[in-house]
């Protein structure tokens, strides 16, 4: 496993800790499973797709034989499946440590939307995230369990006053995904307030990786600028178990507190192994957007 000396010198022991990770069958889910499985911990696989989850535990065990896994079919892009989860999770796991938002979509084919109408950048980044969060305050709250939000770096172009736009509008962009992003720090706090200091959430970006993420099958991009990017990502970005790192150490410090925010330490938090900044929560808080959020997905359960 790369980063085996980094980790060593920086994770503790996590054995007995059970951790959710969403979207974790790829790209820096996956990376962060396996350095979470090599540290002991049981790592529960939250993924859309049951056959790729189970795959993705395969190859894990294959390079760390005592790995302690498990899955829970999950898609963000539903809230039936939202609940579906939530309803397994808390059956299955009474006692749960930490639990990582990771799961996202980006730049998709023009006109999908989620299973409940709405566009599917916005929809999948963060209402998907923000209905999960509420539903599973409570439980967090009982376990006391650290949080960890993924976002972007792109997040600094977005805005979240955009949201009301976003909500009706077929915008599968760059910009959309940066907003989307942006909006999930607005999540985190949000999800701070309502947990208070029962919970610590800590953010996390992984600066600019190399995924699969330009390569998945709802991309709008074609078969050349996909094989351009993915070959300018591998030469000159971290690959996806140093992006993953960022988020290992907000799951496992000790002197971590909340809104803490993990990035590479490199020139513009583009690469590099991580360090911890501070942002203001404040910054990032709309009760406006929280209550548009709220009023948007009880509209929709309701059709």
């Amino acid at each position: 496993m790369k980063y085996k000396k980094y980790i060593d010198a920086n994770i503790p022991s996590l054995e007995g800790k059970n951790i959710v990770i969403t979207g974790a069958n790829s790209g820096i889910g996956f990376s962060l499973a396996k350095q979470l499985a090599y540290k002991h911990a049981h790592v529960v696989l939250a993924c859309r797709n049951e056959e790729k989850a189970i795959v993705a535990i395969e190859e894990i065990k294959r390079e760390i034989k005592d790995a302690s896994l498990d899955y829970i079919v999950y898609n963000q892009a539903s809230f039936k499946s939202i609940e579906a989860f939530k309803d397994t999770l808390i059956e299955r796991y009474p006692t749960l440590h930490g639990f990582v938002f990771n799961a996202g979509i980006y730049h998709p084919r023009k006109g999908l939307t989620t299973e409940d109408g709405f566009p599917l950048t916005i929809g999948t980044n963060y209402i998907g995230p923000f209905y999960l969060g509420d539903c599973l305050k409570d439980y967090f709250l009982a376990n006391r369990c650290r949080i960890v939000v993924v976002t972007s770096l792109t997040q600094v172009i977005g805005k979240c006053n955009n949201l009301e736009e976003m909500l009706s509008k077929d915008d599968a962009s760059t910009y959309a995904y940066s907003i989307s992003k942006r909006l999930d720090i607005s999540f985190a706090s949000y999800l701070q307030e309502q947990l208070g200091n029962d919970c610590l959430v800590v953010l996390t970006h992984p600066g600019v990786a190399s995924t699969s993420i330009i390569a998945k099958e709802h991309v709008s991009f074609s078969k050349l600028f996909v094989t351009l990017g993915e070959g300018f990502l591998k030469l000159c970005t971290n690959n996806a178990e140093k992006s993953s790192l960022t988020s290992l150490l907000a799951l496992s410090k000790a002197d971590v507190s909340s809104f803490d925010y993990y990035v590479p330490r490199g020139l513009f938090h583009i690469v590099g192994y991580p360090k911890k900044i501070k942002i203001t929560p404040n910054k990032y808080r709309s009760e406006l957007i929280e209550k548009l959020t709220k009023d948007s997905i009880s509209s929709k359960k309701k059709v």
